[in-house]
């Protein structure tokens, strides 16, 4: 359950935050930017509440782990 729990939260801020920056590796350095064509419309606000319910699943999965 634990590295399902990290997992979800993983795929959860990926899934949301994707598509309203841009996330590029270079070799040691990381730049993150803001896109400016970014459009809130139907796919995103789907896309956004499958993330938070990922994210949340995850969170309630750590806590199940450590508790048992």
């Amino acid at each position: 359950m634990l590295y399902i729990g990290v997992l979800l939260i993983i795929l959860g801020v990926y899934a949301t935050l994707n598509d309203v920056y841009y996330l590029n590796v270079l070799v040691k350095e990381k730049n993150i930017k803001k896109k400016e064509d970014f459009v809130i419309d139907n796919y995103y606000k789907i896309k956004a509440t499958i993330g938070l319910f990922s994210f949340i699943t995850g969170i309630l999965a750590l806590v199940n782990y450590f508790t048992i």
